[in-house]
Formats: C-alpha cells, sequence, structure tokens
C-alpha cells in the first residue's frame, strides 16, 4: 500500500515544477516513476513473500533499477513530450524530462544528452548485473532469486 500511497503524492507534489538539477531530478524520479509500486507488483503477481531483511538486501539495487527505468523512460519518449508540449495548450504543464536536465546542466544539444542517457543507463545495468550475482553469491532463498530475475527482466522490457 506506501508503494502506491507514495506515487499518488509524487503526481501532485509541487517539486514536479521545480527545476532540478541530475541528482535531484533522480531522487524524483524515484517516486514519481512508481520504482516501488512496480517491484511490489513483481512480487504480488509472482506471489513472492520477502523477510524484511532480504528487501533491505535489495535496496542498492533498487535504486539503479528506478534510475535505469526512469531515464530509459524519460530518453524514449523525449520526442513525443517535446511535440505535446508545443501542440497541446496544457497550462501550468511542464516538460520534466532528463535529457532537459542534462542539456540544461551540461550545454548539451538533446541528441548529445539522450547519447550520454543511453550509456548511462548501460552502465546501470551492468552494476545491477553485478550486484544480483553478488547478492546471490552470498547466498539468498528461491524467492530471492526468483524477485531479482524478475527485476531485471522488467529492465530487459522490449529487448528480449
Amino acid at each position: 500500500m506506501e508503494p502506491m500511497f507514495d506515487f499518488w503524492c509524487s503526481q501532485t507534489d509541487s517539486s514536479r515544477l521545480e527545476k532540478k538539477g541530475i541528482a535531484g531530478y533522480l531522487r524524483y524520479r524515484e517516486r514519481d516513476v512508481a520504482a516501488q509500486l512496480l517491484l511490489a507488483l513483481q512480487r504480488f503477481s509472482q506471489g513472492i513473500y520477502l523477510s524484511k531483511e532480504e528487501l533491505e538486501s535489495t535496496a542498492d539495487i533498487e535504486v539503479l533499477f528506478s534510475r535505469h527505468i526512469s531515464v530509459v523512460n524519460d530518453v524514449a519518449s523525449w520526442d513525443k513530450e517535446c511535440r505535446a508540449e508545443r501542440e497541446i495548450d496544457a497550462q501550468g504543464s511542464v516538460v520534466s524530462n532528463i535529457v532537459q536536465v542534462l542539456s540544461d546542466d551540461c550545454g548539451f544539444s538533446p541528441e548529445s544528452a539522450k547519447t550520454v542517457l543511453w550509456a548511462m543507463c548501460e552502465e546501470w545495468s551492468k552494476m545491477v548485473d553485478e550486484c544480483i550475482a553478488k547478492r546471490i553469491d552470498e547466498g539468498c532463498s528461491d524467492s530471492l532469486r526468483k524477485y531479482l530475475d524478475g527485476l531485471k527482466m522488467q529492465m530487459c522490457g522490449n529487448e528480449l
């Protein structure tokens, strides 16, 4: 229930309209993209029960997961969001996308920013693989292994 409440709150949070740097934007998107909700739905739909300790042991992996899916979503939707901003007169709406944040912070063109962001996503994917392998090597239940496999599958999206 908590992941759903957090997601709902993020949708009306006034910070959505504030200009953010890269780190601030990634923290904001952890709530906005509802990564914890996606992971809770995965556990529910797969019938996975994890202890509090098991969940706590995956926190670093889940942060990388959240960053990865947030940035993939932003890069993939950038052109559509820009088109919508031009074509739709939505008062008070602001394009909130890491492509714009990186362009503003670093002086990159949107296309160059997207190239850098794809490279960041690839690095996060490698980091997740390493963290999952380390966690499995430490010993884990079948449920935790199934959860980590599902988390990785969510990151793959349409790549499979």
